[in-house]
């Protein structure tokens, strides 16, 4: 069996938020810790599939760190700015999903342009931002291929996990003024946000502080407790 693991999106900063331009530190969050909890948690888990990943980045200065820490099949790195204009015209809620919108479909492309050079259909595609920390095993056999899930409830983004030719419709959504929910029917995964996955900007605030996992917790994805500490969301000003 193969999977594709379509990465996707603009990378987190220390401090950030979508809510807030109080960016003081422009450094990234310790983005390897979200490889090695892929690794941990989705492709080691399913030991007998093929795993192909594919990049599509709003960080084009991200570009050779973030090749070589995945060796994607296919990758593309561009500045959102570029289509300001074509986002605000096509906006469904605010700027940030559109524009995820967008970055979601292209990484599915990219998919699926590899797929067709090679002879492929993935038994599973799998859309996933580049800067949510997986914390709790994803064992895909459990998962109906013909069925779309998200994680924790059908308004959520984190991660979607669907089958070859359900992502070639999903790729299709940018420009329908739809949310992802209501272009797709979407079944949730209990994957929950702060307990399972979590925006690695934020686990200080909503994994540590409100579920009371403890620092070490994370220290197996290579995150030390100096690193967590740093790690800030607009709710904490």
């Amino acid at each position: 069996m193969r999977a594709a693991i379509c990465l996707r999106g603009a990378m987190s900063h220390l401090q950030g938020g979508h809510l807030t331009t109080k960016i003081t530190n422009q450094t990234y969050v310790p983005f390897e810790s979200v490889k090695r909890s892929i690794d941990i948690h989705l492709c080691n888990v399913n030991s007998d599939i093929v795993f192909d990943v594919f990049i599509h980045s709003w960080n084009p200065d991200l570009q050779n760190d973030l090749d070589i820490l995945y060796k994607p099949k296919k990758s593309m790195y561009e500045d959102n700015a570029m289509y300001t204009n074509d986002i605000i015209s096509n906006k469904i809620g605010t700027f940030n999903k559109t524009s995820q919108q967008l970055t979601i479909c292209k990484s599915l492309e990219l998919m699926n342009t590899y797929a067709n050079e090679h002879n492929i259909t993935y038994d599973y595609v799998i859309s996933c931002r580049l800067d949510v920390l997986i914390f709790k095993d994803i064992d895909l056999n459990i998962y109906d291929p013909s069925l779309v899930y998200v994680n924790d409830n059908i308004k959520a983004d984190f991660r979607f996990v669907m089958n070859h030719k359900n992502a070639l419709k999903f790729m299709t959504i940018y420009g329908k003024s739809k949310h992802f929910h209501q272009f797709m029917k979407l079944k949730p995964d209990k994957l929950k946000h702060g307990i399972h996955e979590e925006v690695l900007r934020k686990i200080l605030t909503c994994s540590i502080r409100i579920h009371k996992l403890p620092f070490n917790f994370f220290h197996k994805y290579g995150l030390t407790t100096e690193q967590i500490q740093k790690l800030t969301h607009c709710k904490d000003w």
